[in-house]
Parts: structure tokens; C-alpha cells; sequence
């Protein structure tokens, strides 16, 4: 999977430039956890070049979210296109999430 991340202050941003897949989501968790360092105050996941996100891909999100939260950091999605925004209220779990800048 295609990751890319930078810390800007107390706040790690992850990078997504692929969808996510059953084949890479592993990868993106095992990612995000590995570079939660001491210093880091919240995760934010851009997933601006995510065109699309399928349940299995949902359940990762949840997942992942669920995992950081327990290490009492914030977890925020970042530039969700309309399109993927539509199908976390349709599966009535946009409101589990939170949404950094603009969303």
C-alpha cells in the first residue's frame, strides 16, 4: 500500500494514495500504529486520492479508529469525497467519526 506520513506538531497525518483493499489493510493499520510515538497527540487520515471504499474498508476505518482511540489519541479522517461521506451516513457510522479541517 501506498502510505506516506508527516508530523506537523503533536499530530501525525497518514497519507492514503490507494484505495484501500483487503490485500492492504493490514498494512495501513500495522502503519499507523507502529509511528504512534509518544509525541503524537492525534492520527489524522487523509484520504483524499481514496476514490472508493467498499464494507471491508469500513470495518478496517472502524477498526483502526477504535484501536488508536484505546491509546487515548483522537482519530480524524481528512478530505472524504462526498461520495464516501454518502455511504458512512447511509451505514448510519458517519457520526462514530470525526472530520479534520473541512472534512
Amino acid at each position: 500500500m501506498k502510505i506516506q506520513k508527516r508530523e506537523q506538531g503533536k499530530t501525525l497525518f497518514v497519507d492514503l494514495m490507494e484505495d484501500i483493499s483487503y490485500e492492504n489493510s493490514m498494512e495501513l493499520e500495522s502503519f499507523i500504529l507502529s509511528n504512534l510515538s509518544d509525541g503524537i497527540g492525534e492520527v489524522v487520515l487523509n484520504i483524499e486520492k481514496v476514490a472508493y471504499v467498499n464494507s471491508f474498508a469500513l470495518g478496517i476505518l472502524i477498526k483502526t479508529m477504535q484501536n488508536i482511540e484505546k491509546k487515548g489519541r483522537p482519530f480524524f479522517l481528512m478530505n472524504a469525497n462526498a461520495e464516501i461521506k454518502k455511504l458512512l451516513d447511509i451505514t448510519g457510522i458517519l457520526s462514530k467519526f470525526k472530520f479534520y479541517g473541512k472534512g
